[in-house]
């Protein structure tokens, strides 16, 4: 390790503290930016970024797609697996339902994705609130759920009653 001579140590210490000014002075600025332009944004006039990622990461085969959250419809844990199930153009110009498995959980899941778009309906399940067709009414106060795909998955009773208020549905 090489010698350090204290004096020249000392001599740029005190440069870069002049450079900077005090540092109570410079925190005093930034607190004083901050109660100016607000907290995220640099004029103030910009809307809050969502909190909620719009893309999701799925593995496919030797790469990994970046698929849109509006084209899932809906995940589900079968077996141990979560698969996610979304939305894509089929050759012929159709729609089709395609499923990617994930090794993530459904809570992560759950806890990334917007609430006001997609709903826990079962401890097995997540779905696009605006890809339920229908609710048909099952056993036990339970809901069927008829998606837009044509999937059909079954609400829990806990989660029906409140995916039934969510929908406004009396």
């Amino acid at each position: 390790m090489k010698p350090i001579d204290r004096d020249r140590l000392r001599e740029a210490v005190e440069r870069v503290e002049e450079a900077q000014g005090p540092s109570e002075e410079r925190l005093e600025q930034l607190l004083d930016w901050v109660e100016e332009h607000g907290p995220g944004t640099d004029d103030g006039s910009e809307q809050e970024e969502s909190e909620h990622p719009h893309q999701i990461t799925v593995p496919h085969r030797d790469r990994i797609l970046v698929k849109s959250t509006d084209d899932l419809v809906m995940a589900e844990i079968k077996e141990g697996i979560v698969r996610l199930f979304f939305l894509e153009t089929a050759d012929d110009g159709g729609e089709q339902l395609r499923q990617y498995m994930v090794d993530y959980t459904l809570d992560q899941l759950e806890s990334n994705l917007d609430a006001d778009r997609f709903a826990r309906v079962h401890r097995s399940t997540i779905v696009q609130v605006s890809h339920i067709r229908e609710m048909i009414s099952w056993f036990s106060g339970r809901y069927k759920l008829v998606l837009t795909t044509g999937r059909e998955v079954i609400a829990s009773r806990q989660r029906s009653k409140k995916l039934k208020e969510r929908l406004m549905l009396s």
